[in-house]
């Protein structure tokens, strides 16, 4: 009998409470990955006791799990962020002279898994390592370099989701460049460009494969990281939202609407995703307004950086407009099932899940012609300039009267799933694993 292929995948987002497109892209790929027979683990840097019993480590793992909040994710404002600067700083220093190492450990299911399954993929162990991830970029700002780590036993292939600065010892490192947005659109990011294209050399440099998630992305990669074809796969992404609904289920979420939002099936237009300047929000809601249609307008998604703008809007006009911070994976199913159309004239994504999930459930979308949009949507979509007020209220206008395109849209959008379904992604997956 053949050993099965050991791949190990990066936990940084993957435990977040409100889960980012990069956690929904690490936990479907895990779980594709343990539907195609691979030994699958997961690194994580949780504050562990490494000495305590299986059974309690078990227990305190899912416990930190579960307390991971947007703080811990971000904790720059936090005291406890500035108080452990020197920690990280020595801890380099120290990983400089010999890697950290993380060992192996296989959970006996102790702890009941249900509320756990929309945050974590099924994965068969764990490697924890605390802080590591904060460390790699200390690490890398220090010296450079990307923080080798040690896995023991060592898998035959560590996953990175996204850029990480780190490589496991002993492994093939693959990378998951989902796009190079902080260089293609710098005014709509926070971060420091050229620790990040610094970063990206690196990683280009050392690494055994680098994926991504869309042509127009492996085309960026290419051209602006200098990198040669062969190198980059792109499998695009694993859209599994969509199931069959019951007529129990949909007159349930018919109710649900209205008792939570006040609105029913059709009454609303959607937008899903965090509020920052490249989802074109503001645009959105002067295209919105302007259109002046019956439906109201249901946003999704945290304020996130500089969106003070947005937030003025979204606070102004709250008889048109619904904001909703965060909701939980079944209700933006629900929500996705019964909006009039999605919006979403996003002005640069590596692969736009939303409009893919829209899609997956019958519904219209309205979506940008520019970056990787127009090839994701693959002609099933109704395009706009995504810088041009007009075009997008024009749009908005028409699917709120217009039954027939919206039917057109919608067959259109669920035969385009196809082409990302779980089938299909993991026959791409195979071209990275081969």
């Amino acid at each position: 009998m053949s050993k099965k292929l050991h791949i190990c995948i990066d936990g940084l987002n993957l435990s977040l409470m409100k889960p980012t497109g990069i956690a929904t892209y690490a936990r479907n790929l895990g779980a594709r990955l343990h539907d195609m027979d691979f030994k699958v683990s997961v690194l994580f840097d949780k504050r562990l006791d490494e000495r305590a019993p299986e059974i309690l480590y078990e227990s305190t793992f899912y416990e930190a799990i579960n307390k991971h909040s947007e703080k811990e994710r971000r904790p720059r404002q936090s005291f406890t962020h500035y108080a452990l600067i020197p920690f990280y700083f020595l801890k380099s220093i120290s990983y400089f002279i010999r890697s950290p190492l993380a060992k192996e450990h296989t959970f006996s299911g102790v702890v009941e898994q249900e509320g756990m399954k929309t945050r974590l993929p099924v994965f068969d162990t764990m490697y924890n390592s605390w802080g590591i991830y904060r460390l790699a970029q200390c690490y890398f700002l220090m010296f450079g370099k990307l923080l080798p780590i040690r896995l023991h036993p060592t898998p035959d292939v560590m996953h990175w989701t996204c850029p990480i600065p780190a490589r496991v010892v002993g492994a093939k490192n693959y990378y998951t460049i989902h796009d190079i947005i902080p260089l293609r659109l710098p005014y709509a990011t926070q971060d420091n460009k050229k620790l990040f294209y610094d970063m990206l050399l690196k990683i280009v440099k050392s690494s055994d494969k680098l994926v991504t998630v869309s042509e127009f992305s492996k085309k960026d990669i290419v051209t602006h990281l200098k990198v040669a074809q062969e190198k980059v796969i792109n499998t695009y992404q694993d859209v599994c939202l969509s199931d069959d609904w019951s007529s129990d289920k949909i007159s349930f979420s018919i109710n649900q609407l209205q008792a939570q939002f006040g609105v029913s099936s059709q009454e609303y237009f959607l937008f899903v995703g965090a509020i920052e300047p490249k989802k074109n929000v503001v645009r959105l809601l002067e295209a919105f307004l302007s259109a002046n249609v019956e439906q109201k307008l249901i946003v999704v998604g945290p304020l996130a950086w500089l969106s003070s703008k947005e937030n003025v809007l979204l606070q102004q006009y709250q008889e048109r407009v619904i904001y909703l911070s965060y909701v939980s994976s079944d209700t933006l199913n629900v929500l996705l099932r019964h909006a009039r159309a999605l919006i979403f004239p996003s002005l640069f994504e590596g692969f736009g899940l939303p409009v893919m999930e829209a899609m997956s459930v019958g519904l219209p979308v309205i979506t940008s012609t520019i970056s990787s949009l127009p090839e994701i949507a693959g002609g099933a979509a109704y395009l706009v300039n995504p810088y041009k007020v007009d075009e997008i209220a024009a749009a908005i206008y028409l699917l709120s009267k217009d039954d027939g395109l919206c039917a057109s849209l919608s067959a259109k959008g669920k035969e385009r799933t196809k082409f990302f379904s779980s089938k299909a992604y993991v026959e791409r997956l195979r071209s990275v694993y081969n």
